[in-house]
């Protein structure tokens, strides 16, 4: 309804200044949004679509069915406007192209990697948002790349291994291998035989022979049957620290 009457105030406004006549009493004024430098000399009885529909770029008045602001800069659309994007200074059009970090791909690629673009069902993936990689010959590993046969995943990165894949394990920040080693305190040391144990995480020692009591706050390996008793304290036997396998 309101623009139904604006429309017609327009009408009467430019009838009146195009014969000369003073505008008729009660007609709004012009808009302030109309830029100055393009008012016409008399007012067309309806408007170019941008006068109430247009938006600003840098100062300059665009008209956003056809145009988008890009970085500062009026560009023309090449498609619907909801489909448009601004990408590094060039507008594309996200149906059919995607913007990776500012570089246009095609939209064949479904997803984006740093720079690059990837199909999600191909055998490339993507490694903590950066990097593409072949997973038949690379490992993504707490967001970073390793050559797949001579490292393992650990909790602080890929770690480098080179003994048998399926024998490796994680042990503190570096690997070792199960078949000739055991994890004692965060530590690979070397065992001479599977039924060696860790004691107190220090000491490795035979649990046929030897027993890992508490002394005096500290584990340690005495060449006894068992622990002696203490005072107040239940202490038992210790067996071999079990050692959990890898793959």
């Amino acid at each position: 309804m309101m623009n139904a009457l604006l429309s017609l105030c327009i009408v009467a406004l430019s009838v009146a200044l195009a014969q000369g006549q003073s505008p008729p009493q009660g007609t709004p004024p012009i808009p302030h949004q109309y830029p100055s430098q393009h008012m016409p000399s008399v007012f067309p009885a309806f408007p170019p679509r941008d006068y109430y529909h247009g938006m600003m770029c840098m100062g300059e008045l665009i008209d956003p069915t056809s145009q988008m602001c890009c970085h500062g800069t009026p560009m023309n659309l090449n498609g619907p406007p909801m489909f448009a994007q601004c990408c590094n200074g060039e507008v594309i059009d996200n149906r059919t192209e995607k913007c990776c970090m500012g570089h246009e791909r095609a939209m064949s690629d479904q997803q984006c990697c740093g720079p690059e673009a990837y199909d999600l069902f191909s055998s490339e993936q993507c490694c903590g948002g950066r990097y593409l990689y072949e997973m038949a010959f690379d490992m993504c590993c707490q967001g970073y790349l390793a050559p797949l046969q001579d490292h393992i995943c650990c909790e602080n990165g890929p770690v480098k291994f080179t003994g048998p894949a399926n024998r490796a394990a994680c042990c503190g920040c570096g690997a070792m291998n199960m078949d000739t080693e055991m994890c004692c305190g965060d530590r690979p040391v070397s065992i001479a035989s599977e039924t060696e144990a860790c004691c107190g995480g220090t000491t490795i020692y035979d649990p046929s022979t030897s027993v890992c009591c508490p002394s005096n706050g500290v584990m340690k390996v005495l060449e006894e049957p068992s622990c002696p008793a203490a005072a107040g304290l239940d202490v038992r036997p210790m067996g071999r620290f079990k050692q959990t396998r890898g793959q």
